[in-house]
């Protein structure tokens, strides 16, 4: 239920998964991020999959289409479920936004 802590599960490498509690703090999420620069949702410095979950992404800059596959910018993800993310090369995110 949103407002309530979430379970957060973050996979940073195939055998790396960090388990993590919070509410509505989107910071938490950022600190799995290596190079998070400035928190803004415009860099993909913070790109991640969701692979379970939702997350709300309102103040990223990401288009609809690419929410909906399953890609987050963890810099401006509130989770609004237990989510399982995946951190992913910022190239995968650019290329999935290039194809669009």
């Amino acid at each position: 239920m949103e407002g309530l802590p979430h379970d957060c599960k973050v996979r940073t490498s195939s055998t790396d998964v960090r388990s993590i509690r919070l509410s509505r703090s989107r910071n938490a999420l950022c600190s799995f991020s290596l190079s998070l620069s400035r928190q803004l949702g415009v860099c993909m410095n913070c790109a991640a999959r969701l692979t379970n979950g939702t997350l709300d992404q309102g103040a990223g800059m990401l288009r609809d289409d690419i929410i909906d596959n399953g890609y987050a910018l963890l810099c401006v993800s509130i989770p609004k479920s237990d989510v399982d993310v995946e951190i992913i090369e910022e190239e995968e995110l650019l290329a999935e936004v290039m194809d669009g």
